[in-house]
């Protein structure tokens, strides 16, 4: 990287890079597309009809459209790690008040927040991505959609009011988590160069 903050040309993206983003990719799809298979153990835990329930998905998906933009306005101040870090903090939240939630306007705005973490981390490290290239994008969001389709079989195998919750609960911070500690894991230039990208207009 230059004095100036440029990416050097030819910057690729590592195999550890790679491992980390498919990682944390997957699980940001599981996540994103666990509400609708679990509508049937909102309303059975908060006693509220069909027509409620999708309230909680409809706060998850505006938090997750609002993030990018203030994401993107934050990586031109922040390192994108410090944006993946805060991100996480913020999805961890929202998805343990979503699980521990003692009333259906908690969960609803707990929602929310999750949503504003989820979409936190995938500007950040769609950002990061975008520095070394359109493969890596198009590589990870597609594990994205495997996260997807896998989310309503795993929700759907599950048993009891509260296992869809827990189990998402322990994704969120538990997967999510580890990718923040496997990010930085990643070859000293790859991610300097990601970084000098994104906080580069």
């Amino acid at each position: 990287m230059s004095g100036s903050g440029k990416v050097q040309a030819g910057a690729r993206a590592s195999l550890p890079m790679m491992a980390v983003g498919t990682a944390a990719f997957f699980t940001l799809g599981l996540l994103q597309a666990m509400y609708g298979p679990a509508f049937p153990v909102f309303q059975a835990r908060f006693g509220v009809s069909t027509a409620v329930v999708g309230l909680i998905a409809s706060a998850h998906f505006l938090g997750s459209a609002i993030a990018p933009p203030l994401v993107g306005a934050a990586l031109r101040r922040v390192s994108v790690r410090a944006g993946v870090s805060f991100s996480l903090l913020v999805l961890a939240l929202g998805m343990l008040g979503v699980v521990f939630a003692p009333l259906w306007g908690v969960a609803v705005v707990s929602a929310f927040v999750g949503g504003l973490g989820l979409g936190g981390v995938s500007a950040c490290l769609n950002a990061a991505y975008a520095s070394v290239g359109a493969r890596p994008v198009n590589l990870v969001n597609a594990v994205f959609g495997v996260g997807s389709m896998v989310s309503p079989l795993l929700v759907a195998g599950l048993t009891g009011v509260g296992a869809a919750g827990v189990d998402a609960a322990q994704l969120g911070g538990g997967w999510a988590g580890r990718s923040w500690w496997w990010w930085p894991c990643a070859p000293r230039r790859s991610w300097r160069a990601a970084c000098g990208a994104c906080r580069t207009s």
